[in-house]
């Protein structure tokens, strides 16, 4: 996740160690429509990386009801609410969008998506905060990102989670639902799903054909990733779990899917598979030998759910040894 430019510092700033940029530009609804792209809407005109906008709703929501794309904006949403509708699709290109309060929703009449693309950064960091979405969001080319710290993402009812040309989808915190299915790819062009912490459901995994979609399993906080399959073309599956990672990964109607996964060398521990590693699922599954790292795969086949587990280290086998050898020594006594 990139550097955060921020106006007002708040208690979620200060956690995420955020850099604060004062705003140059304020939301004042003075024009003649609520359009968030009308520049006579804002103090000094359009935001932009050296005329950075502060949204705080308190002169009136905003809406986005034309084809006009949000181009290159650096935006601080911090209360109010920023509604996309109309016939057509949307596109915010480019920029940084960080929600610290307020919400941003799209829906379209003709079923059309909300795009985020031309690198653009959109965070989420304050735990009132949403992306709504009713028609499919799509998260796409390099440098591209959507972050969930906190709060929600939402894509509702059967509508899909695109993530393509190395778009990223990063969760470290919050609630993301997508209704449909989370396409990890389409034809030669992958995405990028990373899962730090946080709630993520979805219907399917869903991947193209000749482009590896890639899911990284990482961080440090406990959070639960949950579809019901897997979809599309098993060559271009990638898992791969980082050191330490506390996330659980279901894939609820694919029973022993992880064994499956990592004896096709689809699935990897720090990047190596089991090829690599010269490792069995037997081995990689056994906290006797394990993956290296104080790791082991533990998977539970009554939910096909898998999650790392740490090898106890030599001291806390001694202690469990000696706490049980005295737990022995006090019924004899009691005998």
């Amino acid at each position: 996740m990139k550097t955060l430019t921020k106006t007002l510092l708040t208690a979620a700033s200060l956690m995420l160690g955020i850099t604060v940029v004062n705003a140059a530009t304020t939301w004042n609804n003075a024009g003649s429509d609520t359009q968030i792209f009308n520049a006579d809407n804002w103090s000094n005109g359009l935001p932009s990386s050296t005329n950075v906008g502060a949204f705080a709703g308190a002169n009136g929501n905003a809406t986005w009801t034309t084809t006009q794309g949000l181009t290159d904006y650096y935006v601080n949403v911090t209360a109010g609410t920023i509604s996309s509708s109309g016939f057509n699709a949307r596109t915010i290109s480019g920029g940084e969008w960080n929600l610290d309060g307020g919400s941003f929703s799209h829906v379209s009449s003709n079923g059309q998506s909300l795009g985020l693309g031309g690198g653009v950064q959109y965070n989420i960091i304050n735990s009132a905060s949403s992306l709504t979405v009713a028609n499919g969001l799509s998260v796409s080319g390099s440098g591209s990102e959507l972050v969930l710290n906190v709060g929600e993402v939402t894509v509702s009812g059967t509508a899909n989670l695109n993530l393509v040309s190395a778009g990223t989808f990063e969760v470290n915190g919050g609630t993301a639902s997508i209704g449909g299915n989370i396409n990890m790819s389409t034809n030669f062009n992958a995405g990028n799903l990373v899962l730090n912490g946080g709630t993520l459901t979805a219907t399917n995994l869903n991947y193209g054909t000749n482009a590896t979609g890639k899911i990284t399993l990482g961080g440090s906080t406990a959070g639960t990733a949950t579809f019901a399959n897997f979809a599309g073309t098993e060559a271009s599956r990638r898992i791969d779990w980082l050191t330490g990672s506390l996330i659980s990964l279901t894939i609820s109607d694919a029973a022993g899917w992880a064994e499956t996964e990592w004896n096709a060398s689809r699935m990897f521990f720090n990047g190596s598979s089991g090829t690599t590693l010269g490792l069995s699922w037997a081995d990689a599954t056994n906290s006797a030998v394990g993956l290296g790292g104080g790791s082991y795969f533990d998977f539970d086949s009554a939910t096909n759910t898998l999650a790392l587990a740490v090898i106890p280290e030599p001291s806390t086998l001694v202690l469990f040894g000696i706490a049980g050898l005295a737990a022995m020594g006090f019924l004899r006594r009691r005998k």
